[in-house]
């Protein structure tokens, strides 16, 4: 790495970090009483004793656990290493491997009451009953989320294999949807120190995004995308620039997965006003954005664009459920599960039909078959990508991928720092550039083949 050597201290003025006093904030710990009541000097020198001595302290089980970093795959555990997770529910519940297999409540989505069901020990979803979760219509279309919690219950107790489609809501969503479809996904970044000279500490960043499209007469395209990973360049108002280009060309409908995208729109929306006077077109993007987006926080005056974008994460949780999907609703767990329940997807994607000069046109992937088989289960296509980062654990990779409702693309996000902040060759830029844009493509291609699946169904 090449360090600068014209630095002054004028340069140096303005300060990236400052001191902040947290004498209140070590005082609090200081007062904190442990277990046993044990003040918080007793309490590590409890610890340093168990720790020389090599004795292993007996776990606390509780909600806490859901979040365990610990936890590692039967691949994993092949090899060795050992699943935290597992050690200490063997010791609190004497578990054996095969209690592992049976769904526990953790898999019970969007569930607030884990700690109640623990402290009753109810720990496995098979030994729920309808009073633990209370299923309750709350008048929307669908199933309100406690339906939900009550159907994946059910489903699990009666060891249920078959994905769940409310055929009805589904075709009433259907109808009111207008061809071409527009399948969007964007990858964005904030970080604590700026990119770019003049922008602020973890201000949103959206630098990707992906577009497929579905025609009236089934027919795929993977059509557009946009990447920016030049350094020092502020990408976000050629984004919308890029974007508009894409969608601009017909009134279809347009389909995003959770709220990311409509909310990073929001924020650009801001920072295009704050700067609209050097931005040559900033009525014409706001326009455009205002028109595939419904307002956020409280904005004055509010807007609900005439094409606002249709968030295909809320149909999955009002319509579908797979058990593969074990009460996640993240893009990267659905898309394997509907795979393996749609005999469609298997048969059309077992044939090498995506790429380049193919029948489904692809800007990266040449004569590519999606559905590989091991085992008899689909292989995630996730996996079948290139690693993002040579030399880190695919556990690790997978962390910094996992998706929900309130963040998503942490791979990408990860990558595009490292092209910003990182010295590497050429040919390492490329590579990186390339699984971006394929890692991209995949999550578009996964929301058209949920889409593929439901219309197969109904």
């Amino acid at each position: 790495m090449a360090v600068s050597h014209t630095l002054s201290m004028q340069d140096l003025e303005h300060k990236v970090l400052v001191k902040v006093p947290v004498d209140e904030a070590v005082e609090y710990i200081y007062e904190q009483l442990h277990d046993d009541d044990k003040s918080f000097t007793d309490h590590i020198q409890h610890l340093a004793r168990e720790y020389e001595n090599d004795d292993k302290i007996p776990p606390s089980v509780g909600s806490q656990c859901k979040k365990c970093e610990f936890i590692c795959n039967a691949e994993q555990e092949a090899e060795g290493f050992k699943n935290g997770f597992k050690e200490c529910w063997r010791q609190a519940y004497k578990w054996q491997d095969k209690d592992f297999e049976e769904a526990h409540m953790f898999e019970l989505w969007n569930f607030r009451g884990v700690q109640k069901l623990i402290d009753t020990d109810k720990v496995k979803l098979a030994d729920l009953t309808e009073d633990d979760v209370k299923p309750k219509d709350d008048g929307k279309p669908g199933l309100s989320n406690s339906q939900r919690q009550w159907l994946q219950v059910e489903m699990c107790r009666d060891g249920e294999t078959e994905a769940y489609l409310d055929v009805q809501g589904i075709k009433a969503e259907m109808a009111s949807w207008t061809y071409p479809l527009h399948f969007i996904d964007f990858e964005t970044t904030t970080v604590a120190l700026p990119f770019t000279q003049g922008r602020r500490p973890y201000e949103g960043i959206a630098f990707q995004f992906s577009h497929h499209v579905v025609r009236q007469d089934d027919s795929i395209a993977h059509v557009g995308e946009y990447l920016n990973t030049e350094r020092g360049v502020f990408p976000n108002i050629d984004f919308v620039r890029a974007l508009k280009a894409e969608l601009e060309q017909d009134k279809g409908t347009i389909f995003r997965y959770a709220d990311h995208e409509n909310n990073f729109l929001n924020l650009i929306a801001k920072q295009i006003k704050a700067d609209a006077d050097s931005i040559e077109d900033a009525d014409e993007l706001l326009t455009f954005i205002q028109s595939i987006t419904h307002s956020t926080g409280g904005v004055k005056p509010p807007w609900t664009g005439e094409r606002d974008m249709v968030d295909l994460l809320k149909l999955v949780k009002r319509y579908y459920y797979h058990p593969d999907m074990k009460g996640s609703n993240s893009l990267r767990q659905v898309l394997p599960a509907v795979l393996s329940g749609s005999k469609f997807l298997q048969k059309k994607y077992s044939q090498p039909i995506y790429g380049e000069g193919c029948k489904i046109p692809s800007l990266h992937f040449k004569d590519h078959i999606w559905i590989k088989m091991e085992e008899g289960r689909v292989v995630d296509p996730y996996k079948q990508l290139p690693s993002l980062f040579k030399g880190v654990s695919e556990k690790n990779v997978a962390l910094l991928s996992e998706e929900d409702e309130l963040s998503n693309g942490g791979a990408a996000m990860t990558a595009y720092t490292k092209i910003q902040f990182e010295d590497m060759s050429e040919y390492e830029r490329e590579e990186l550039e390339q699984g971006l844009l394929k890692y991209c493509e995949l999550d578009t291609l996964a929301m058209v083949m949920v889409y593929e699946a439901w219309k197969d169904m109904i």
